[in-house]
């Protein structure tokens, strides 16, 4: 089965459910087809979530949230820079999707951290630390 016709079967699952409830499930289903999908990638995205999660203490559930404070906003920056250096394969799109963003936030949040990086110690720190981390996991 295809993922387009997967697609039209989630929306049918979903008529006559109220709108909020058919979001979650077509927001729940969506992802599992993701992780079908693209199970290879989705390892490497989550170690650098998780790794992220240790040097920030930041729980990963606030990165997908739609909290906006600086920390948790410089984070998922974080996670979008070192997620498409480190695995220049994989999309905008689906590094965005695992912490419910779309490719605009990843690629407006890399160019953020480019910016950032070459005049603040602390954010170069940060990345040292996470990338240093993340190549002892692999």
């Amino acid at each position: 089965m295809n993922l387009v016709i997967t697609k039209k079967y989630i929306n049918l699952k979903t008529k006559g459910m109220s709108k909020a409830k058919a979001s979650s499930f077509k927001e729940g289903a969506l992802y599992a087809l993701y992780v079908l999908v693209n199970s290879e990638h989705i390892k490497h995205l989550e170690d650098v979530l998780e790794i992220i999660y240790k040097v920030t203490n930041l729980k990963i559930d606030s990165l997908k949230s739609k909290l906006k404070t600086r920390k948790i906003v410089e984070a998922r920056y974080l996670y979008f820079y070192i997620s498409k250096k480190n695995y220049s394969e994989v999309s905008y799109k689906n590094i965005g999707i695992l912490i419910n963003r779309d490719h605009d936030n990843v690629i407006y949040g890399i160019k953020v951290i480019n910016d950032l990086k070459n005049n603040d110690y602390r954010i170069m720190n940060l990345i040292n630390e996470i990338e240093y981390r993340l190549q002892n996991v692999n």
